[in-house]
This record gives C-alpha cells, sequence and structure tokens, in this order.
C-alpha cells in the first residue's frame, strides 16, 4: 500500500525559507530539505497551495 502525504502551504514569498513560483512550484530551504527527508525514507509527497 502507498500513499502519498499532502502538504499544505501558503503561495508567499519568504526567501530563502521557501517561496513560491507562479506555476505552483516551490523552492527554497524548506522544499529542499522536504525532498530530502522524504526521499531517504521512500515517500512521496506533493505540495498543496492554500489561498
Amino acid at each position: 500500500m502507498s500513499c502519498r502525504l499532502k502538504i499544505a502551504c501558503a503561495p508567499i514569498n519568504a526567501k530563502p525559507l521557501f517561496w513560491t513560483e507562479k506555476n505552483g512550484s516551490r523552492f527554497g530551504f524548506e522544499p529542499d530539505i522536504a525532498e530530502l527527508v522524504f526521499a531517504e525514507g521512500g515517500l512521496d509527497f506533493e505540495w498543496v497551495l492554500l489561498p
């Protein structure tokens, strides 16, 4: 059984911690660390933008 963790986030600019591009892509320290942590655990996740 597999599942995808959904992480809620706000589309704001808080560089260098995080920022969201117009296409919904997230960049910065927070998304980079999330990628590393979830990859290490073999887990799938996605960012969900809140209004």
